[in-house]
């Protein structure tokens, strides 16, 4: 039953993709990956990780993809989602209990597509995503308690994102 992954991954220097998936009792990621200056995504599919970003320990903020699926147990995004100030593209899926994407999110100027997909319980999109001036794509599916996500934000500023909205959630 593995619950953490090696301290050796830090070696892999080469290393620009990480993609963890189905490891049930997996609860942290070593500390050591803040040594790989070529890592740009992140994935994780793991129910039970509690820490995947923590500004101390991935210093080097290198992700530009950060995908988040799969996580049962997951209310909130952490804060420190808003400290990866290279991350162009989040992707979020299957976390059913998540409730609030946080306002850090708007301070991710660099993102340029947004997906959240199957938040059952995900009721509002912070409205400091009218600050990211160069998202182009916002997609949003199965998120039935999503409402009024277009008037909150401001439908005109919006248009140019909103090529994949499911019509449902308007």
């Amino acid at each position: 039953m593995l619950e953490t992954l090696p301290e050796t991954l830090g070696k892999l220097e080469s290393l620009w993709n990480l993609e963890i998936r189905d490891f049930p009792n997996l609860t942290s990621l070593p500390m050591s990956l803040d040594k790989l200056k070529c890592l740009s995504s992140l994935i994780n599919g793991c129910a039970n990780l509690k820490a995947f970003i923590d500004k101390s320990t991935y210093q080097n903020e290198p992700y530009k993809l950060l995908s988040i699926s799969d996580r049962e147990k997951l209310e909130i995004l952490p804060e420190t989602v808003g400290q990866l100030e290279r991350l162009e593209v989040l992707e979020i899926s299957g976390c059913p209990n998540l409730k609030v994407l946080p306002d850090c999110v708007g301070q991710l100027e660099n993102l340029t597509s947004l997906t959240v997909v199957g938040c059952e319980k995900l009721e509002t999109l912070p409205e400091t995503l009218r600050k990211l001036e160069y998202l182009d794509i916002l997609e949003i599916r199965d998120c039935p308690n999503l409402t009024s996500l277009l008037m909150s934000l401001g439908w005109r500023s919006w248009r140019r994102c909103l090529n994949r909205w499911d019509d449902s959630n308007l």
